[in-house]
């Protein structure tokens, strides 16, 4: 996930605003790819340092989604109008939220299962907004996030070396 500074010069006022998308704007998801594209997201997002991702949905627009690394907050894209709402439910699916409650902001630990065999502990915090639903944040928890031993960073020799080592009684 490359992100750029969430503070942008403004277009002109003649000038279009762009938007980067994370997904082609015009395909449809089904339940199947809204868990791909989280899955994808939060894996590369998380092996890159990212310890937050906010989807902040845009009336009428779809959702901005930002990463926070370093302390800093980013602006990785948007999603779609027309693909907001399959991600939406996706998200409260994973964290067990009724779609037409809301309570008050709530931080609730998200089903992980999608991410196997990564092992991340994730939660999920559901935040009012002024324009009636409800921003998402996922929280990443880096005590519990086991990478990959080939994402160490140790050369093929090592790596070798320490798996042969794992295998011996």
């Amino acid at each position: 996930i490359d992100a750029a500074p969430v503070v942008r010069p403004s277009p002109a006022a003649d000038e279009p605003e762009t938007h980067r998308y994370l997904l082609a704007e015009d395909a449809d998801l089904d339940h199947d790819q809204a868990l791909d594209f989280l899955r994808t997201l939060i894996l590369d997002g998380t092996r890159r340092g990212v310890t937050h991702f906010h989807f902040e949905p845009q009336r009428q627009q779809g959702a901005v989604v930002r990463l926070r690394k370093d302390g800093d907050l980013l602006e990785a894209g948007r999603i779609a109008h027309g693909q907001w709402p399959q991600i939406l439910a996706e998200l409260r699916n994973l964290a067990r939220l009724e779609s037409d409650k809301h309570a008050g902001p709530r931080l609730i630990s998200l089903d992980t299962h999608f991410l196997e065999p990564a092992l991340i502990d994730i939660q999920l915090a559901a935040i009012p907004n002024v324009d009636g639903g409800e921003d998402l944040v996922l929280k990443i928890s880096p005590s519990n996030y086991t990478p990959r031993l080939k994402d160490t960073g140790l050369s093929d020799i090592h790596l070798r070396r320490l798996l042969d080592l794992c295998e011996r009684p």
